[in-house]
């Protein structure tokens, strides 16, 4: 399911931005997929699937692919922030930083 809304190409034009804003999402400058038109704030998989040629899958489907696109770059965003300013062992040791 993630695959497909992956390789799904959203290419702007005045049908495909009439179809965004009849289902609630807002118009396209340049293209996107559709995981991220998903990914936008307060867009759901039922408008997405209303504005673009998505797969219909079942509500409680739905619900856990809109979790999945929202919060898979969030792992990476916070895995990168940990990982940007590494903690030296040293600095962490019980008597503190070493000489």
């Amino acid at each position: 399911m993630l695959a497909a809304l992956r390789s799904r190409r959203v290419f702007p034009s005045a049908v495909t931005n009439a179809r965004l804003v009849a289902a609630g999402i807002a118009t396209l400058s340049a293209e996107v997929t559709a995981e991220r038109l998903l990914r936008r704030p307060r867009v759901t998989y039922a408008q997405l699937r209303q504005a673009v040629d998505v797969p219909e899958v079942a509500p409680a489907v739905a619900a856990l692919v809109e979790i999945a696109v929202r919060y898979a770059g969030s792992g990476v965003r916070r895995q990168t922030a940990h990982t940007a300013s590494p903690i030296s062992v040293s600095e962490t040791s019980p008597g503190g930083p070493a000489p």
